[in-house]
């Protein structure tokens, strides 16, 4: 995960680095950080990147991958969410 860490308000573009992630964007049903969903902007098997979107809450947020190929892979406590300051 890079960066591991974002504002609240979103707007980060994320790399997320695996395995067997997604075939394509157009394979990917959803990314989620936490519980909201992020924009996907590239995906393959081995990476996924994204922006953020605006968080309800600020914390540690688990990150989950959901593919039509691939299903879903989860990272916890993968990204924190920063408070608006």
């Amino acid at each position: 995960m890079s960066p591991a860490a974002g504002p609240q308000n979103g707007g980060t573009l994320v790399q997320i680095s695996g395995t067997n992630l997604a075939a394509s964007v157009a394979d990917v049903i959803v990314v989620e950080f936490g519980t909201t969903p992020v924009t996907v902007v590239s995906a393959n098997e081995t990476m996924v990147i994204i922006y953020t979107s605006a968080f309800p809450t600020s914390g540690v947020v688990s990150v989950r991958i959901n593919s039509t190929a691939y299903g879903s892979t989860v990272k916890d406590a993968a990204f924190t969410i920063v408070a608006r300051t």
